[in-house]
């Protein structure tokens, strides 16, 4: 199947902001996480607290990742598109 330049772009566009979201959720957990250690006293609440956080932090890094994995892909198939075949740039 032939994937048209248009189709790239619009994907690529898809991917950075979900790479944006991702990010800023991430950076939410963060804190949350730097932060839950300090808000409880009882130890084992504490401990359970920044548990469920340090998780979250991990599927955030995951699901990041994922979506940085894929964007280089679309980048790398972008940079495909616009060579012609003897690996220069082409006009679009």
């Amino acid at each position: 199947m032939s994937v048209s330049w248009e189709q790239l772009r619009v994907e690529a566009r898809r991917l950075e902001g979900e790479v944006e979201r991702s990010l800023s959720d991430f950076a939410k957990a963060c804190a949350a996480l730097s932060g839950s250690a300090l808000g409880v006293v009882d130890a084992s609440r504490r401990n359970d607290q920044v548990a469920r956080e340090l998780e979250r932090v991990e599927a955030l890094e995951t699901r990041l990742q994922g979506c940085l994995r894929q964007l280089e892909e679309v980048n790398r198939q972008m940079t495909t598109f616009t060579q012609d075949e003897q690996g220069k740039p082409a006009l679009l």
